[in-house]
């Protein structure tokens, strides 16, 4: 697979713009389901510094691909570990499911934390590049003592596990959906995890596009299976 600048920014535009509809939709209808209504959105920023990324690497730019590098970063290494189990937990009613996702909340900012700032405050521990047509992010972010392996474990467990314990079936889809990709980022494109995963998910997205769309009844079977 092929991934470029004219890629990224195609999808950031794609999801930026599904995203500002998502956004108006949520707060004329359903104020509760913004935080959900803001994936797209967010993706598609996040898409947006990858193509800067891959603009200064192709101008031979680095000042601009480190910025964005960052600015892509925090995102996925921190913005997404608070968000997803965040978003679920403002949609949930089910006791249960709300202590769990209360508590991946916590972690999750306090992982992405210690996966981000450390990096934030020393600029030279990264670096960029490009291999197999996709961006390599290569930086240590909490020490070379923890297994990537286990490092991305737990990464993958704070985000999906509050999508697919959540009572709403539109988010258990959206997490079988990730999860499939997460398997398909590590197996096949593992050289540039964090840039393919991050890509797919951004893709997976506009699926919210489609659960905005229909809010009214999305709400009602929330409602209703909330209830029971």
């Amino acid at each position: 697979m092929c991934f470029s600048e004219s890629v990224s920014f195609t999808v950031s535009a794609l999801l930026v713009s599904a995203g500002i509809y998502c956004v108006k939709t949520a707060l004329d209808k359903d104020r509760t389901c913004l935080p959900l209504a803001g994936l797209p959105l967010a993706f598609g920023l996040q898409q947006g510094f990858e193509g800067v990324v891959w603009w200064g690497i192709n101008t031979r730019n680095p000042e601009a691909a480190s910025l964005s590098a960052f600015a892509f970063l925090f995102f996925s290494h921190w913005f997404w570990l608070g968000w997803i189990p965040f978003l679920v937990l403002r949609l949930e009613s089910n006791s249960g499911t709300r202590a769990i996702c209360k508590g991946l909340v916590v972690v999750g900012i306090g992982y992405g934390a210690l996966l981000y700032v450390p990096l934030a405050l020393n600029p030279a521990g990264l670096s960029v590049g490009v291999i197999e047509h996709s961006i390599e992010y290569q930086a240590t972010f909490i020490g070379d003592s923890i297994p990537i392996l286990f490092s991305r474990l737990l990464y993958a467990l704070i985000i999906l596990i509050p999508l697919l314990i959540a009572t709403s079936p539109h988010l258990k889809i959206f997490g079988g959906l990730i999860t499939l990709s997460t398997g398909a980022s590590y197996f096949l494109y593992n050289y540039a995890f964090v840039s393919v995963w991050c890509f797919f998910a951004a893709l997976l997205s506009l699926y919210i596009v489609y659960v905005i769309s229909t809010m009214n009844a999305t709400s009602e079977i929330l409602l209703e299976e909330q209830m029971s």
